[in-house]
């Protein structure tokens, strides 16, 4: 589907950049980019016009802060015991995380599974080799979250994305951010497959009346490569106006 010519013209014509300059996302990053200023490591997703790059910059920046976080909290509470689960709650308040499986949660996303266990439920492993030495020298343990984690980092308390549907192969799934109204299509390795900006108007009918019905409808035809059926229902369910779906319809051919 991205040899559609509908992408560029969406992406002109529904254009975010008012969103994206007033989002939360780049408030965030705003405030809290300095963190990271001694770790380029951590900044070469930075892309400041780029929506998806913004979010996940602000993967990046939550899960430095939860790393310094959960180790000054281990050592301020280090005569306490860090196996009694209200101690670890109370270390892991409203701190974002992405839920591994039942039992284990992501708090750092550019550790690996096995280094996040001693910020997760092991805080007491923090305190004594290897990883006492995390809290100073962790470069070398950096992973990318996005390739370790793929689109279930997205899907997760470290944004504000909502997942709509997974493609039936799992390769891909697409989410909708309600604050920038755009559909992002990501891959099973975290790589944006597709930007997919919607309303180019503000005067659509029911702009959000049953939006995550018509939302998941829209993908169902993105998966299933009906590009016909995609240009008919971003009409028919009200995510662009009629001039627009026109000018479409012209330049797609499609009588």
């Amino acid at each position: 589907m991205t040899k559609f010519l509908l992408f560029p013209y969406l992406k002109y014509k529904c254009n975010k950049d008012s969103l994206l300059s007033n989002s939360s996302y780049r408030k965030y990053y705003d405030k809290n980019i300095h963190i990271i200023s001694d770790y380029p490591e951590l900044r070469k997703y930075e892309k400041l016009n780029d929506s998806f790059s913004l979010i996940k910059m602000n993967i990046i920046l939550k899960g430095f802060y939860n790393k310094k976080k959960i180790e000054n909290e281990v050592e301020l509470y280090k005569d306490a015991n860090l196996k009694v689960s209200s101690v670890q709650e109370m270390i892991h308040m409203r701190l974002p995380y992405m839920k591994l499986n039942s039992n284990d949660r992501i708090y750092v996303p550019f550790f690996t599974p096995i280094y996040n266990k001693p910020y997760d439920r092991n805080l007491y492993n923090l305190l004594k080799p290897p990883y006492q030495s995390l809290k100073k020298d962790f470069i070398s343990s950096i992973v990318s979250p996005f390739l370790t984690y793929g689109y279930d980092i997205f899907d997760s308390y470290f944004t504000n994305l909502i997942l709509i549907r997974k493609s039936d192969d799992l390769l891909q799934a697409a989410f909708y951010s309600v604050e920038l109204e755009t559909i992002f299509i990501i891959s099973d390795q975290g790589n944006l497959e597709e930007e997919i900006p919607l309303f180019d108007t503000n005067n659509i009918d029911f702009k959000k009346e049953g939006l995550f019905r018509r939302l998941d409808k829209l993908v169902e035809d993105y998966f299933n490569y009906d590009k016909i059926g995609f240009i008919h229902d971003l009409f028919s369910l009200h995510f662009i106006s009629k001039d627009c779906y026109d000018y479409i319809l012209l330049k797609e051919g499609i009588n």
